[in-house]
């Protein structure tokens, strides 16, 4: 049976081409990762039809759920996103975060406080992104936004996440944040921490560590492919 260890149902927008490779690439053996596609275009019927959607996590019997769109949920500001969340979770039937939930995890888990902010976003998106970003206690030292739409996103490969988190990064930065599930990171953040001598850390990264910490897998324990992400050198 595949997903013997668990399986996670993952929420993806209808244009996410990214997010099913770079969880193949980084998943441990028995674990199996399942999508449920939207078909909305608007970002917020898109999270409200996630929510008609969310009951097929009982039907794939996954074991935990996972939002994977960022800027759908953090668009309304916090508030409104701990509410979508909980909801979600009811609809689902098991355990749930978001990619904005498990990305916020992961940098207070680090011990951050000061981030510089990466997306592929369109300008009028990053003021409600810094302040959900503050909101949860966090200082936004930085922020970078490419200006794209959804469908020029998927395009990208990792070298544009590469540039412009070296773009964004400045001394008050304590790490920094790559924020969307369709934008290609899983090949820099290991040289990223290495030449910037911080954190860097992504959507899809956090989603994957949150996965593992939600179904006791170790942080560090050997995706089953040849691939492996960048995992924090931290306990859990």
């Amino acid at each position: 049976m595949y997903g013997e260890r668990g399986r996670i149902a993952l929420m993806l927008p209808y244009d996410n081409a990214v997010i099913e490779p770079e969880f193949a690439r980084t998943l441990p053996a028995g674990l199996s990762a399942h999508v449920v596609r939207t078909t909305k275009t608007d970002r917020l019927e898109l999270a409200e039809e996630s929510l008609t959607m969310a009951p097929v996590a009982g039907h794939l019997r996954a074991d935990v759920a996972l939002y994977a769109c960022n800027a759908s949920s953090f668009l309304k500001g916090r508030v409104w996103h701990d509410e979508f969340l909980g909801r979600f979770q009811e609809k689902a039937g098991v355990p749930s975060e978001s990619a904005n939930s498990a990305l916020m995890k992961l940098a207070r888990h680090r011990k951050l406080r000061r981030l510089a902010v990466v997306t592929p976003y369109p300008e009028w998106l990053l003021e409600p992104l810094k302040k959900f970003v503050s909101d949860f206690g966090f200082e936004v030292v930085n922020i970078v936004g490419l200006g794209l739409e959804p469908i020029e996103i998927n395009r990208l490969g990792p070298e544009a996440s590469y540039d412009f988190a070296k773009k964004a990064d400045v001394n008050d930065a304590e790490g920094i944040i790559i924020v969307a599930t369709n934008f290609r990171t899983l090949e820099v953040l290991k040289r990223l921490e290495s030449e910037l001598k911080k954190p860097v850390m992504s959507s899809n990264q956090a989603l994957m560590w949150m996965a593992r910490k939600m179904l006791n897998i170790p942080a560090n324990e050997a995706a089953a492919t040849s691939i492996t992400a960048n995992w924090p050198e931290v306990d859990q």
